[in-house]
């Protein structure tokens, strides 16, 4: 997560090369790495890392609700903005 967080886009490729399902874990407060990424402040290391992670898509749960709001990852990335 912190590393999503963070825009550290080549990392996260390298941590889901050996563990796939990390891009479902979450957070203490229910995020997964999707919601995580609206934390990231540099436009171009956020899209990369978006990029990485909707490469695994097939494995990430787009419709994940995070437990207290309901949010999804596309309500964090509206509420934070570009």
């Amino acid at each position: 997560h912190n590393a999503v967080a963070n825009g550290a886009h080549q990392l996260v490729n390298v941590m889901l090369d050996h563990m796939p399902d990390a891009i479902n874990l979450t957070t203490g407060d229910g995020r997964v790495p999707l919601h995580v990424l609206s934390l990231c402040d540099n436009e171009e290391d956020r899209e990369a890392t978006l990029d990485v992670l909707l490469r695994r898509r097939g494995n990430a749960s787009l419709n994940f609700q995070e437990p207290f709001k309901g949010d999804t990852a596309l309500h964090a990335a509206a509420r934070e903005g570009p």
